[in-house]
């Protein structure tokens, strides 16, 4: 069976989907753009390839976003049909589009500190083993560094489905606007650090003196010295349709 959306691989045993799509503005997350990175292997399965990769956050109080990842969800559930149609000895039983940031596996535990800015976001792994076309808001290349953790970006992607589930891959991405967020990890260019050096250094003293005097106030320290893994500044939220709801838990 052959559909135009979708197409089965016999050799492979893997469902790739023919249609693009572009997601709306999201924030990018853990970016490796300039290098392949590879992801540790599962206990008992082989490394995968490296892949140049990133997370893309979708806002749950966005009903754009709402409404792309009901699109995905759809379009996954019938390659999960062709699929099973052709491997009957180990039929897959659903698919998720995303992952819901809010799971207490990323909120909770002595790694969610990594995690803080998964709160209130679907999240969405897209990557590709061969480096695709970076652009900017003007269409043009774009330097890879530039899209660090926090940008705001857009994507072309394609749904792969095989044994392990479901899979995007990144076929394009689209700096559209740094607007001063950066998430932890979030890389700080040379030319940053240099000027740093011809910068005049702040009274360290004073500094401490403050620090000291906000912290036996139980204050928390000043918002300028302290880097924080969370978004410092907010994103305007767009109004949710009273069917948001029911569309939000729909894709859980």
């Amino acid at each position: 069976m052959t559909n135009k959306d979708f197409n089965y691989y016999e050799k492979n045993q893997i469902v790739f989907g023919n249609v693009p799509y572009t997601t709306p503005v999201c924030r990018l997350c853990f970016p490796a753009l300039t290098a392949p990175k590879s992801a540790p292997p599962k206990p008992g399965q082989p490394a995968g390839r490296p892949s140049y990769q990133s997370t893309l956050l979708f806002p749950k109080d966005s009903q754009e976003h709402v409404d792309f990842l009901k699109l995905m969800k759809v379009q996954f559930n019938l390659m999960l049909d062709e699929y099973n149609s052709h491997v009957t000895d180990a039929p897959l039983a659903s698919i998720k589009p995303c992952l819901n940031g809010d799971d207490a596996k990323w909120q909770t535990g002595e790694k969610s500190g990594k995690y803080t800015f998964y709160k209130g976001q679907y999240v969405v792994a897209a990557r590709n083993t061969d480096l695709m076309p970076i652009i900017d808001v003007n269409g043009q290349p774009c330097d890879p560094k530039l899209l660090h953790g926090g940008v705001l970006a857009k994507a072309v992607i394609t749904l792969t489905v095989f044994s392990r589930g479901a899979t995007y891959k990144l076929r394009a991405i689209q700096l559209v606007k740094d607007d001063g967020v950066v998430f932890a990890g979030g890389a700080i260019s040379n030319d940053e650090f240099i000027k740093m050096l011809h910068t005049e250094a702040p009274d360290m003293a004073e500094k401490a003196n403050q620090l000291e005097e906000d912290l036996s106030a139980g204050d928390e320290p000043a918002e300028d010295e302290v880097e924080e893994p969370t978004p410092k500044t907010k994103q305007a939220a767009k109004p949710v349709k009273k069917s948001g709801k029911a569309a939000i838990a729909d894709l859980l």
